[in-house]
């Protein structure tokens, strides 16, 4: 039988980091590639202010069987970049990864292995971190998930949603369910969440499989200027508040805070303000503490929200205005 899938494309957005790009690009000269098997890496420049086609151009690319396009997207914002580079595809299978990523030279392989079992499928593949220096002892497995690194899960684990730094979906898949929401995901230098799983959730609730791919496996760069309590206590208060907006709308999801009221979630609050600290290892009561009051303010939002505008019956329209409806994800 012919294999599923003949050809890729590996997408990138970035913007003003050509030293976590360059670094990218280095360990995809490594990487391994099938035999008659077509693939390329799409730039999606997100309104760098070093153009990347005159970086690229500078920097040269040694591999001719793995070429490198630029494309440019104007308007601020990853899912706009993303929009961006999945229009005009020409490949069966989309690689989705990030710019601060370095790559396993199977990680491609491995992931068509696992597609030939079941060409419907998506994929996650295995995230592990990377710090140019030695992480510090209150550097917890808690703080490595808010960087991207992926739980220790049984392989072909099934998933609800897929993280954008390492996941391969079919390009029909991607035609079932249309854009990113543009209003999700880091807009400029806002560090904004959830539009890789709002996205995947929507996979999800179209009934295709999600599964985990261990030996589909990258690394997340981190550099020591990112490796600081305060970045992370504001990284998870933020990523908690946006699942509990997003999680209201979800039909996919779990129901744990569609079920919860603003009182509850402020009496766990001050259970927690009392809890012993040396329960805790590193920065976990801390971030604990910071997940809490997230899911409290976004509790409070949505209250809010609905006392300002009562929900109208039916889905929201989506923000993108492609008419699709709006339903929402984050794990």
């Amino acid at each position: 039988m012919p294999p599923a899938f003949s050809s890729a494309t590996i997408l990138i957005c970035t913007r003003d980091r050509p030293e976590s790009l360059e670094r990218t690009l280095r360990s995809l000269e490594s990487l391994a590639i099938p035999a008659g098997f077509r693939v390329k890496i799409r730039l999606v420049d997100n309104g760098s202010r070093v153009p990347l086609a005159g970086w690229l151009e500078k920097r040269g690319w040694p591999r001719t069987d793995l070429p490198v396009e630029v494309v440019c997207e104007p308007r601020a914002g990853k899912s706009c970049a993303l929009n961006r580079g999945l229009r005009d595809l020409d490949a069966d299978l989309v690689a989705f990864s990030d710019d601060d990523m370095e790559f396993h030279p199977r990680w491609l392989t491995g992931a068509l292995e696992r597609l030939e079992e079941d060409p419907a499928q998506a994929l996650q593949g295995h995230i592990e971190i990377r710090s140019t220096l030695p992480l510090p002892a209150w550097f917890t497995p808690r703080c490595a998930l808010l960087f991207g690194a992926t739980p220790d899960l049984p392989d072909r684990a099934g998933l609800r949603g897929l993280a954008g730094g390492n996941s391969f979906v079919p390009r029909a898949q991607i035609e079932r369910i249309g854009p990113f929401r543009e209003d999700l995901g880091p807009q400029g230098r806002r560090l904004g969440y959830s539009e890789d799983m709002e996205w995947s959730g929507r996979l999800h609730q179209a009934g295709v499989p999600l599964r985990f791919c261990r030996q589909a496996v990258n690394y997340h760069l981190i550099g020591a200027d990112r490796v600081r309590r305060g970045i992370l206590l504001r990284r998870q208060f933020d990523q908690s508040r946006t699942e509990t907006l997003l999680d209201a709308t979800l039909p996919t999801g779990s129901r744990r805070w569609k079920d919860q009221d603003f009182f509850g979630e402020v009496r766990g609050l001050a259970g927690a303000l009392f809890k012993p600290r040396r329960r805790f290892q590193g920065l976990d009561y801390g971030l604990e503490l910071a997940a809490r009051l997230g899911r409290v303010w976004g509790l409070a939002q949505r209250r809010l929200k609905s006392l300002v505008a009562p929900p109208r019956e039916g889905r929201p329209p989506n923000p993108s205005g492609d008419g699709m409806p709006t339903i929402t994800k984050n794990p």
